[in-house]
């Protein structure tokens, strides 16, 4: 009987920059190229999140802040008042030695930038988002979801051009069936806090949302966000 091949982060490191790769429980996946349609909708994505995120001075000083003139203060100025740095793929995000994956974009907050290295991002970002593709469905709804939920992101966005909607899902605790604890209900929840230790279960994403066109996401993870999700898909249509 063969022995199954595990391959780890070391491994990865070693294959060629100009092909696309994620490391998935050991195993290496090949990603095809993004198509134009996928890009457009990630651009405009990071876009929206960068607009809330890393404001300019000047839309920083509408929440009544003092008049600033030019020059150095107004970058330091503009740091302080960021919620985080938005990024999108291609990086890699080290989430163990056998799971290195590339999200589409992700939200790293201002708190948590330690994680931010020269070559990589080593742990979970607060928030990951996915834009939907035939190819990458499976996945991203899939092992990445379990993946994410497991290594503590706290937000994950499931981007679906196909039915312009992004389903906002955010971490819960997981009761002993890995059932969101707060969906299990009271008896389900007293079962397994009688059964297991606290903090001894994976926690999981629970679907929060189902936005579309029209309707306005926020997110506590980025005060200043209020997107309609039409704005992601105006050229992708």
């Amino acid at each position: 009987m063969e022995t199954e091949v595990r391959y780890t982060y070391a491994d990865y490191r070693r294959l060629p920059d100009d092909e696309r790769w994620q490391l998935i429980r050991g195993k290496l996946v090949r990603e095809p190229a993004p198509t134009p349609p996928h890009q457009f909708v990630c651009l405009e994505v990071a876009r929206a999140l960068m607009d809330a995120a890393e404001p300019s001075p000047s839309e920083a000083q509408h929440e009544g802040s003092p008049p600033r003139v030019a020059g150095p203060q107004v970058e330091v100025y503009s740091l302080e008042h960021r919620a985080g740095v938005v990024l999108t793929s291609p990086i890699d995000v080290v989430l163990s030695e056998e799971d290195v994956l590339q999200p589409d974009v992700i939200f790293i907050s201002r708190q948590r930038e330690d994680i931010i290295t020269s070559e990589s991002i080593n742990g979970a970002p607060d928030l990951v988002v996915e834009i939907l593709s035939p190819s990458t469905e499976a996945r991203d709804r899939g092992v990445k979801m379990e993946l994410y939920a497991a290594h503590g992101v706290r937000e994950y966005w499931i981007v679906d051009p196909a039915c312009t909607t992004v389903e906002v899902y955010r971490a819960r605790p997981a009761d002993a069936a890995g059932r969101p604890a707060e969906a299990a209900g009271p008896a389900a929840k007293a079962e397994s806090t009688s059964r297991e230790e606290p903090g001894s279960l994976e926690p999981v994403l629970a679907l929060h949302a189902v936005y579309r066109p029209g309707q306005i996401l926020a997110t506590p993870l980025i005060p200043g966000l209020a997107l309609n999700p039409g704005r992601l898909f105006r050229r992708y249509l």
